[in-house]
């Protein structure tokens, strides 16, 4: 399925890189079973095993230069999370986040940035709840269109909007 050297987006780590694979005994059952080692990019100096055949797996390849570009074109027409109840706004968030698709993470960002500007023009906070989702979303998406496109990560939020504005 995967290969040494891939990308990959792996559960709430974000992007790795497959490292190896190999063969390793559980303590329980005695018997060998085949692993990925990942290699979180953004996190220096983890590694994390995860077995090849877990259905449970949160993990996909990223997408590749032309996906990006593709979809950083849709960015205008990835529709907001129209919500006003926050406690409902808030679990359709967490959602949008957990299926590690990226045009989830757009709309996530997408929302939430717009209800930061609402609270702040309103002189109100805008909850840290919120804001740390908001930032997980920018993480995750900035990450893989960082690897794909082979620009820096702290670059990536100016690259987008050069590209929306251009």
């Amino acid at each position: 399925m995967f290969q040494i050297g891939d990308y990959v987006i792996y559960g709430r780590i974000g992007v790795c890189r497959i490292d190896s694979i190999c063969t390793l005994q559980s303590e329980e059952t005695k018997q060998e079973k085949e692993y990925y080692l990942l290699k979180p990019v953004f996190t220096k100096g983890s590694k994390i095993y995860t077995p090849k055949d877990n259905p449970k797996a949160k993990m996909r390849k990223i997408i590749t230069k032309d996906e990006s570009e593709q979809l950083i074109d849709m960015i205008p027409a990835i529709e907001v999370l129209e919500e006003e109840n926050n406690k409902i706004r808030t679990e359709k968030c967490k959602d949008a986040l957990r299926t590690y698709d990226n045009v989830e993470w757009v709309r996530v960002i997408k929302t939430l940035y717009r209800r930061k500007q609402e609270k702040l023009s309103e002189g109100r906070k805008f909850y840290q709840n919120d804001e740390r989702m908001l930032n997980m979303a920018k993480d995750y998406l900035y990450g893989e269109l960082s690897i794909s496109l082979n620009l820096p990560k702290d670059q990536m939020e100016k690259f987008i909007l050069g590209k929306l504005e251009g």
